[in-house]
């Protein structure tokens, strides 16, 4: 019922997560409180090119999700799958993963070479960026764990 929900209002509900995580990361600070120690000037070059890595290989986690989705969801155990009406969702949280990290990976090579003087403005940006893409991961996860559950218990049924 919850995931239900969440697919349905999947876009406002993870942008309204991105700003309350980033704005707690802004503003707590303030008043005693670092969920978040910003990236200092001379590291921003490193950190950023090093989140552009775990973005391309969460991407490729993806990619690799998707290939089996597409080579496993024709066979009989995935008939349940195929034939359910959050079928469409599934492809679009696909889709959706490869699209946030995708513009994590740009976003954080981009601002890797920002000026020192943005180093709080490319820190917001890329925190941002990173927590749009966040729960589309996570969701994504459970989508993969919940189809191998699936599969895996229509072939022992089938025994």
């Amino acid at each position: 019922m919850a995931i239900g929900w969440y697919l349905n209002n999947r876009r406002p509900v993870d942008l309204l997560a991105t700003g309350v995580t980033v704005a707690s990361c802004i503003s707590l600070p303030k008043i005693g409180i670092t969920l978040f120690i910003w990236v200092s000037k001379p590291d921003l070059p490193s950190i950023f090119l090093s989140i552009f890595g775990t973005a391309a290989t969460l991407l490729g986690f993806v990619i690799a999700a998707s290939t089996f989705l597409t080579a496993h969801v024709r066979t009989a155990e995935f008939d349940i799958l195929r034939n359910s009406k959050s079928y469409n969702q599934l492809l679009a949280i696909f889709s959706s993963s490869m699209y946030r990290l995708a513009l994590l990976m740009f976003i954080s090579t981009v601002l890797s070479r920002s000026n020192a003087q943005f180093a709080q403005t490319s820190n917001i940006i890329v925190l941002s960026s990173a927590c749009y893409a966040t729960p589309a991961m996570l969701i994504l996860i459970w989508a993969t764990i919940r189809i191998l559950a699936v599969g895996s218990a229509t072939a022992e049924s089938r025994r």
